[in-house]
């Protein structure tokens, strides 16, 4: 296992197994037919364009799981013979459609952090599912290789890609770090390094002798046999990138925006995008046909609504000479501000997820560790309590030793 901030060092993966999970559809009690696929999730709301794939060349328009998710779709992987694709969403649910067979998802359990992406094995029997802390959970013939589950990581996992041969997986981070297992070779990575954007995926060469890191700026990084394919080309993407898959030659590769604008880099054929016409839901992946005549891109969460307008208050009485504004108001803005940070500050150290607990020793948002979480008052666990009291303990803690309490990220948010 490699990860950042130390992008040369390798250490020795334990294999760890309390994430695996090998179920069949039955066993899981989670699958349920579909005129065009089979699925592994319950619905819910969603919206609009939430699930849907828009394929484009050679690539066949199969089925889609449309409104209705439980959660929003997170990733997209296409079958070796590129006749069918899966579809996972944040709570592992899984959508599978033409010759995808259906092996198992999480749908319906409970989960440490969302699932954020889908790798396939070779035969096209098996696929891992990884989530932001890092778990991998296997089924059908995909093997457990390892997971830095459990460990405290520096940014959340935003990817999984599988080995060509099946024998291994590397997982990328938001920050650019990369997780090696099996056989797949550590050849660099981004992490510990200045980044203009966060990474969102990757993607690896036919002979796994090299890989590129895509950053939702356009921005692609190569290393080892893999060649940077718009080097010295003026790109600035309409939307973020929201994903990358590379060419069967491994000579291109293309990029999907979030609004689905589709870019194509070396011998990668452009085949047809969203264009002017975005979908309601950003997409959330890309996936091409192995033979590399077509692609897939797949819509995932709604963009959030935007934020109710200010409160007009009526205007507060003139303060005595030599006052000060209302305390009260003062109050009220700080703590609007402080949310922000706080915020900001739990998708650094935690994705977002306020409930997280990776039995790392570090729980909820802020990542407390429980001595520290006591030491401020709290009760229970961190991640056993609500965000607003989760906040109000990080007020505490941040009072008594300020933003070094979060050192990494407080330094990449520029608190300090």
């Amino acid at each position: 296992m490699t990860a950042s901030p130390a992008p040369t060092s390798v250490v020795t993966a334990v294999h760890h197994r309390r994430r695996q999970l090998r179920w069949s559809g039955a066993a899981a009690g989670v699958a349920a037919s579909l005129a065009l696929g089979t699925i592994g999730i319950s619905p819910a709301s969603a919206a609009p364009d939430d699930g849907k794939v828009y394929a484009y060349g050679a690539a066949p328009s199969i089925g889609e799981p449309g409104a209705g998710l439980a959660k929003p779709v997170a990733g997209i992987t296409s079958t070796p013979s590129g006749d069918g694709y899966w579809l996972v969403a944040e709570d592992g649910g899984l959508f599978a459609y033409g010759d995808a067979p259906f092996l198992g998802s999480t749908g319906h359990l409970p989960l440490n952090a969302k699932v954020v992406d889908v790798a396939t094995t070779p035969s096209g029997n098996g696929y891992w599912l990884v989530a932001a802390d890092g778990g991998v959970f296997t089924f059908g013939d995909a093997k457990f290789y390892g997971s830095p589950a459990g460990a405290r990581l520096n940014s959340p996992v935003v990817g999984i890609t599988a080995n060509p041969n099946g024998l291994g997986y590397w997982l990328v981070a938001a920050d650019g770090g990369i997780f090696t297992f099996g056989d797949a070779p550590f050849l660099d990575s981004m992490g510990g390094k200045r980044l203009n954007a966060s990474v969102i995926g990757m993607a690896v060469t036919p002979e796994a002798d090299g890989y590129w890191l895509a950053a939702a700026d356009g921005g692609v990084f190569a290393f080892g046999a893999a060649q940077h394919q718009h080097e010295g080309v003026a790109f600035r993407p309409s939307a973020p990138i929201a994903g990358i898959a590379p060419t069967p030659s491994g000579d291109g590769y293309w990029m999907a925006g979030r609004d689905g604008s589709v870019y194509a880099f070396g011998d990668a054929s452009f085949s047809g995008s969203l264009g002017a016409t975005p979908p309601s839901a950003p997409v959330t992946g890309v996936a091409a046909r192995p033979d590399g005549g077509g692609y897939w891109i797949a819509t995932g969460a709604a963009p959030p609504p935007p934020p109710p307008p200010p409160v007009r208050r009526a205007p507060a009485a003139p303060a005595p000479s030599g006052g000060s504004a209302p305390a009260a108001a003062t109050q009220v803005m700080g703590a609007s501000m402080s949310r922000s940070v706080w915020d900001d500050l739990a998708r650094c150290e935690a994705g977002g997820n306020w409930a997280i607990n990776t039995g790392n020793g570090y729980y909820g948002g802020l990542q407390f560790s429980a001595s520290s979480w006591r030491a401020v008052g709290g009760t229970g666990l961190p991640h056993q309590n609500s965000r607003e009291t989760q906040i109000a303990m990080g007020e505490r803690l941040k009072a008594r030793q300020g933003w070094g309490a979060w050192p990494s990220c407080t330094r990449k948010l520029g608190l300090r």
